[in-house]
């Protein structure tokens, strides 16, 4: 079994959202959805199970927030410029771990079919 190493506290940006995001990611990453625990998440994100939960009211609520986060995120990271230079930039970002997440989710994406 594979471990994570805790995430350490991100003192400037305060956002606890975003640390649990983290682990969380890093979690679903190395367990899959169904090994993954909210305790796993708080440990791994570097704060208590009750702040995971105040901030997620379950497991699902957090993958999908989590999906979504990633998904701002590269939508941010894609920059102006003409609609070729997007595009690529939109096809680098999306190939950037795609793989890994859907496997490691795969069994959550059969939940929702």
């Amino acid at each position: 079994m594979a471990r994570t190493k805790p995430i350490e506290p991100d003192a400037t940006a305060g956002d606890k959202s975003e640390q649990i995001l983290k682990g969380a990611m890093q979690e679903f990453l190395t367990h899959g959805y169904a090994g993954t625990s909210m305790d796993k998440v708080a440990k791994t994100g570097g704060v208590s199970k009750a702040t995971v939960y105040s901030y997620f009211q379950d497991k699902e609520g957090l993958f999908a927030a989590l999906v979504q986060w990633l998904a701002r995120k590269k939508v941010n990271y894609i920059g102006s410029g003409d609609a070729r230079t997007r595009i690529s930039q939109f096809r680098q970002a999306s190939d950037c771990g795609v793989g890994a997440f859907s496997a490691a989710s795969a069994d959550f994406c059969e939940k929702l079919s």
